[in-house]
């Protein structure tokens, strides 16, 4: 019983320890936005593929529902995890109009192998969690390949072609879009034939087991109450992205601020959208 409780206490330290580690010292502060919201300092996009996306925001910006998608591609995440980037950068640039709230960013870091598709609130009622998984698996062959800017441009015609359900920019007769919507119904195809099994075995009445969860979930409430606590200083302090209205858990969708057009060369497009709670998925390859 002592060694179990000096494990217990240990186990407490540790979390507690990863818990504050990461809230403090994890810093990562979102690029400022670039011209048409794509971020590429190592050039892995072509040329034609960031006139085809800059093509694509600004004929949705014409619709009367104006879905806008940003890219954001670099060589590592430098210990960071996607997820975070992702939903960083995103509010930070503010993805998607002010008013719709339409927004969409793809991210991919190629030394870590990993993509990402983070979703604005209103997007991920069109496109959900399980779709922007089936875009990122359907563009791992391009990934593993090397060519990125095949593979993003297929997730960028994807996103475009879901949201507006078939109807999007692109015609389905567009080769790469076909092509992009063939690995789809793969991937689909795939993920159906296969049957989850999860056994689930009945609690046992050992008494050790049972003061064990209920320590840990002991643990988990303090460990809740610390990144709220937290969450709410950052939320009003500022820190890397855009925390207004106190945080991201209360992160209004009408999110208001500085505009995609400051460039100059993206006038077309005011980029001023908001309302990023996390939503999307990520894969690797």
């Amino acid at each position: 019983m002592k060694a179990y409780r000096l494990l217990k206490n240990s186990l407490f330290i540790r979390l507690l320890g990863l818990l504050m580690a990461f809230l403090f010292l994890s810093a990562f502060t979102a690029p400022e936005k670039p011209d048409y919201g794509i971020y590429d300092p190592n050039h892995y996009l072509t040329e034609d593929v960031v006139t085809q996306i800059r093509d694509l925001n600004e004929a949705n910006s014409k619709k009367a529902e104006k879905l806008q998608i940003g890219v954001y591609i670099v060589d590592s995440l430098e210990g960071e995890s996607i997820e975070t980037v992702a939903n960083e950068t995103a509010r930070a640039w503010k993805i998607g109009y002010s008013g719709d709230n339409f927004g969409s960013l793809i991210v991919v870091a190629v030394q870590d192998r990993k993509s990402r598709i983070e979703t604005s609130n209103n997007t991920a009622i069109r496109i959900t969690d399980y779709q922007t998984k089936q875009l990122l698996a359907a563009s791992r062959t391009d990934f593993k390949n090397g060519d990125y800017s095949k593979g993003i441009l297929a997730i960028a015609k994807g996103l475009d072609n879901q949201f507006y359900k078939g109807t999007g920019t692109f015609s389905s007769d567009d080769t790469s879009f076909a092509d992009a919507s063939a690995k789809i119904r793969r991937y689909s195809d795939s993920i159906s034939g296969k049957k989850s099994s999860r056994n689930r075995s009945s609690s046992s009445n050992d008494r050790q087991n049972s003061e064990a969860m209920n320590n840990m979930f002991g643990v988990g409430i303090i460990i809740y109450f610390i990144v709220m606590f937290i969450a709410i200083i950052r939320g009003r302090g500022g820190g890397g992205g855009d925390y207004s209205d106190g945080g991201w858990w209360f992160s209004d969708s009408s999110d208001s601020g500085s505009s995609w057009s400051d460039s100059g060369s993206d006038s077309s497009s005011s980029w001023d959208g908001g309302g990023f709670d996390g939503g999307g998925s990520s894969d690797d390859w």
